[in-house]
């Protein structure tokens, strides 16, 4: 029996796509990517209603950006085919988030974006961003401590962040370049090709790789095209940490865990070190 998706109930964005063939896994799972392209088409529709400018134009204003500190996905289904009709969700959630360690409240967001099939109404895949506003006008970027002026919108009450998980010993180490091809237009690397990095390394490694994966990220600090990195991948539990440090560096820039292994016995394997392709 076919499903028909409700209206979507007032405040969510959303955005009619079908699904195209470089965007679907072999497994048939929606790549990590195609969601964070969805949401750049449901994003942008937020600001203007709220500010009374585009998005770039009230950063600019508010001498402000933007910058995520987590990201939550989840693969939920195996059955994606190309031109597959979906229809995208996304509600913005603007307030103010505690902070441990007694350090001061942070501003910013959460977004939450679910990609349904048309067809059956079948949730696909969803992502989750928590990011925070950083002060530009002092020099160096600094958590911003106050809401921005200008939004029309209330300011709630965010969930705290977990902190991320912490490397022991790692399984094994990984050393490779980012490329350009794995950059935003500022040259940024972007969550999606971390959890490519990580797939590609938990393959050559001969490490079990699951169908309906979720992933999160936490960013301590940025990386770009061309710097040389090293990735510490660790079993743990029913998952995998990877910690992304700088080729001279011992601290993660970014970490991210890979939780859906139940079931599956742990591979063999010291402590290896190699070069991606």
């Amino acid at each position: 029996m076919t499903a028909s998706l409700s209206r979507p109930e007032p405040g969510v964005l959303t955005s009619r796509e079908s699904l195209v063939f470089h965007g679907i896994t072999a497994a048939g799972t929606l790549q990590p990517r195609e969601l964070f392209r969805f949401m750049e088409k449901t994003g942008p529709q937020w600001w203007l209603p709220a500010s009374g400018l585009p998005r770039h134009e009230f950063w600019r204003r508010a001498g402000r950006t933007l910058v995520a500190r987590h990201t939550t996905i989840r693969i939920l289904a195996d059955d994606c085919r190309a031109s597959d009709p979906v229809l995208v969700e996304h509600v913005i959630r603007h307030g103010r988030r505690n902070r441990s360690l007694g350090r001061p409240p942070e501003y910013g967001f959460v977004d939450v974006l679910r990609v349904r099939r048309e067809s059956d109404g079948a949730e696909l895949s969803d992502l989750t961003v928590d990011s925070v506003w950083l002060e530009l006008a002092a020099g160096a970027p600094q958590v911003a401590t106050t809401p921005p002026a200008g939004l029309n919108c209330p300011v709630e009450e965010l969930p705290e962040i977990e902190p991320p998980p912490r490397l022991g010993e790692p399984v094994d180490i990984c050393e490779y370049r980012w490329t350009w091809r794995e950059t935003d237009g500022n040259g940024h690397v972007s969550f999606p090709c971390y959890v490519e990095r990580a797939e590609n390394a938990l393959a050559d490694l001969n490490h079990p790789q699951v169908t309906r994966p979720v992933w999160q990220g936490w960013y301590r600090q940025e990386s770009f095209a061309d710097e040389r990195m090293r990735l510490a991948v660790q079993r743990v539990g029913d998952g995998y940490v990877f910690g992304f440090a700088g080729a001279d560096e011992r601290r993660p820039r970014v970490t991210v865990r890979l939780d859906g292994l139940a079931g599956q016995p742990p591979a063999a394997g010291s402590a290896a070190a190699m070069r991606s392709r």
